[in-house]
């Protein structure tokens, strides 16, 4: 009670009413994840992404809410509150994902978390404001990339999943329940009806939560894309034809090659750690990451290690006219001939490319893991000819 008590008399102390804008970033700032800023101009305080991207470390210093009565608030109707003025545009991203427009003193804001501006299967794109703002916080963990065409993407996972059950294997999928499991489970299920072979081969999502969310994307389909609302008219297309959820492990019946789509998408524990570890020794099975890793998780580690290039699949990579290739290490001592191919471990930085020896590769590894303890990085390896 007293705690409640201070925290009321706390609130009616104003801030400083001062011109300059600041922003602090509590998380997300130089990093992925913990999303929380606070935002300070003319008196006013707001706190944008309260506990989205939550840690458990860290989770009591949230903010309580318990002086708050949801009942009282017009969420579809209330754009102004206390002198802060406010409005959203879709974000893409996952269903209901919005970007936020502030407006204080005649300062405009935008801030955006997760957002994607390319239509998917049932998502429409970010939304580009008619209003320019005089700032702008927008998130950037694939700011610097250059992206793959969405279907030579799906071409590509739909063609890595056939060849994994179509050798005999297990194609495990780590997922999150929320977003990128429903644009995976719309692909597959097209796909497997186009593929009459593939019938017999069963597709699952196992994860509770995303059976959860499932019923949310069942219902809100007014709120997709309009190829979604036109195929509503005829059958509602969350509603799967070659997809069963699978409730449990025990359940599970493991006797051919299959699809899982399981969580939790880093591996870190839960049933697709289970399942890696039960299917990994297999030659035929393959694991599919289909989404962002943080450093020092199961799911980064499988993505970084190469065993050998023997082990590797070769790759044809089609550069733009300015893309380079840089050759470091043993490779650089030879000099090159026109015409001649080289073969070896291609490795993506950010925008730079190096081709290295196969034997300079645990080297490079250890060298680009002592960076990553200090920044969030993402290196690619490749085992690909490359033509000078």
């Amino acid at each position: 009670m007293a705690a409640s008590v201070k925290r009321k008399a706390d609130s009616v102390i104003p801030p400083e009413e001062s011109d300059l804008l600041r922003i602090t970033p509590l998380g997300s700032g130089q990093e992925v994840g913990r999303s929380c800023h606070i935002l300070e101009f003319k008196g006013k305080k707001v706190m944008l992404d309260c506990g989205i991207h939550p840690g458990m470390t860290g989770v009591e210093s949230l903010p309580f809410l318990d002086e708050i009565d949801t009942a009282e608030i017009d969420l579809l109707l209330e754009k102004e509150v206390g002198g802060i003025k406010f409005w959203c545009y879709h974000a893409g991203h996952v269903l209901g994902a919005c970007m936020f427009m502030l407006e204080i003193a005649g300062v405009k804001i935008l801030y955006t978390g997760d957002f994607s501006r390319q239509e998917d299967r049932h998502l429409m794109a970010a939304e580009i404001p008619s209003i320019s703002p005089d700032v702008l916080i927008i998130e950037s963990t694939y700011g610097t990339h250059i992206h793959e065409k969405r279907e030579e993407r799906e071409a590509r996972f739909t063609g890595t999943v056939h060849d994994i059950v179509n050798r005999g294997g297990r194609c495990l999928i780590p997922v999150f329940a929320l977003g990128r499991a429903q644009e995976l489970l719309l692909i597959l299920d097209e796909y497997w009806q186009n593929h009459p072979e593939l019938h017999d081969i069963p597709i699952y999502y196992a994860s509770q939560l995303a059976k959860k969310c499932m019923s949310v994307f069942q219902t809100y389909v007014n709120a997709m894309n309009d190829k979604i609302k036109k195929q509503i008219a005829i059958s509602n297309p969350f509603v799967f034809k070659h997809i069963s959820n699978l409730k449990s492990i025990d359940q599970f019946d493991d006797i051919g090659p299959s699809v899982v789509m399981a969580s939790p998408g880093m591996m870190q524990s839960g049933l697709s750690r289970e399942l890696f570890e039960q299917w990994c020794t297999d030659r035929r099975n393959g694991v599919i990451i289909a989404g962002y890793c943080v450093e020092g998780t199961l799911a980064k580690e499988v993505s970084l290690v190469v065993h050998n290039p023997p082990n590797c699949q070769s790759v044809e990579l089609y550069f733009r006219g300015e893309k380079m290739a840089k050759v470091m290490g043993q490779m650089a001592r030879e000099k090159p001939e026109h015409g001649k191919p080289l073969s070896g471990i291609l490795i993506k930085r950010g925008f730079n490319y190096h081709l290295i020896a196969p034997d300079d590769l645990q080297s490079e590894l250890e060298e680009q893991r002592k960076e990553d303890r200090n920044k969030e990085g993402k290196s690619q390896f490749l085992f690909s000819n490359y033509k000078l």
